[in-house]
């Protein structure tokens, strides 16, 4: 039923393609070369039409490598975890949208992908 998530907050990995968003995987060349998604990943499609809203797509490392804050960021620079003292960071594929979770009191659940090649 809808009113299972009705306006749960959520927000997707950048590898969930959402329609009419851009998929990034954190790389400005995938970014620039693909247009839109014309769908929403089934899932998530799923979690939509029993009430979750989504809010955006969190930042995550190239193609879900694993880089680590400050100097590893191929494109985009890593997010850092908002809890620590700004040396700790959170590290691997996944660490967008546990910052997120833990940052923002405005977003109530994330959903990531655990792609497993490529060593994160």
């Amino acid at each position: 039923t809808r009113a299972a998530m009705n306006g749960l907050r959520l927000s997707v990995m950048d590898n969930v393609h959402v329609e009419g968003a851009k998929t990034s995987l954190s790389c400005q060349a995938y970014i620039n070369f693909y247009v839109p998604q014309t769908e929403t990943a089934a899932y998530t499609k799923k979690l939509i039409n029993i009430g979750a809203v989504i809010i955006g797509k969190t930042k995550m490392n190239a193609f879900a490598g694993s880089e680590k804050p400050p100097n590893q960021g191929i494109d985009y620079f890593p997010p850092w975890n908002p809890r620590a003292d700004g040396y700790l960071c959170p590290a691997g594929s996944s660490s967008g949208y546990g910052v997120t979770v833990a940052g923002y009191e405005w977003c109530d659940v994330t959903i990531g992908t655990d792609s497993e090649c490529f060593g994160s």
